[in-house]
């Protein structure tokens, strides 16, 4: 199997002085999952921000397979992103908008800033959505106003007066998910 991700003497010092992460090393071969247990404040959270790059890291290198993705800028760093799939410990999607909406919220980043502010977002992309939608047997609801999270790759869907949750995959091609407490808040 090939290595998909590589963590090698990664930092992150605070601006405060708090080190957060002191020489982290280790590889994730594709297929592979790896669970990061540790204490509240030991560093979970910001390791896996530091691999998405929602924070730079001080020291270190972070290599996406064999490619160093520690420095990209812009437009390298949002097709880098398009890989990973990330769960927030807080997921702060918008519950006014519909399923579809928060569904295609998740390609903002792969849009101009105007197309993604009048939602017109590629017929492949929609397609998709709706695709995937069918999948987990919510495509009804797509105009629906829903909460809605992604935890490993499964749909869950608070409809107003009713809950739905689906075992089945998501075909979205993902190759790293990060998941931030992703059982915290289950029913």
């Amino acid at each position: 199997m090939n290595i998909i991700l590589t963590i090698e003497q990664l930092e992150k010092t605070y601006p405060n002085g708090t080190q957060a992460l002191k020489g982290i090393s280790f590889s994730v071969l594709q297929g592979e999952f790896l669970v990061i247990i540790g204490l509240s404040g030991s560093g979970k959270s910001t390791l896996l921000r530091c691999i998405n790059r929602l924070i730079e890291p001080t020291n270190g290198s972070i290599m996406y397979r064999g490619k160093d993705v520690t420095h990209l800028k812009s437009k390298e760093l949002r097709e880098y992103r398009k890989k990973i799939g990330m769960i927030f410990q807080h997921f702060n999607l918008i519950k006014r908008r519909s399923v579809m909406e928060n569904v295609l919220a998740g390609h903002l980043g792969s849009i101009s800033v105007w197309k993604s502010i009048f939602g017109k977002f590629p017929s492949l992309i929609r397609s998709e959505a709706h695709k995937n939608l069918g999948i987990v047997g919510i495509e009804g609801k797509a105009e629906h106003r829903a909460l809605l999270m992604w935890i490993y790759g499964r749909f869950f869907v608070l409809d107003q007066n009713k809950r739905q949750f689906s075992q089945e995959r998501i075909a979205f091609v993902i190759f790293i998910w990060i998941c931030l407490s992703p059982i915290r808040n289950i029913e």
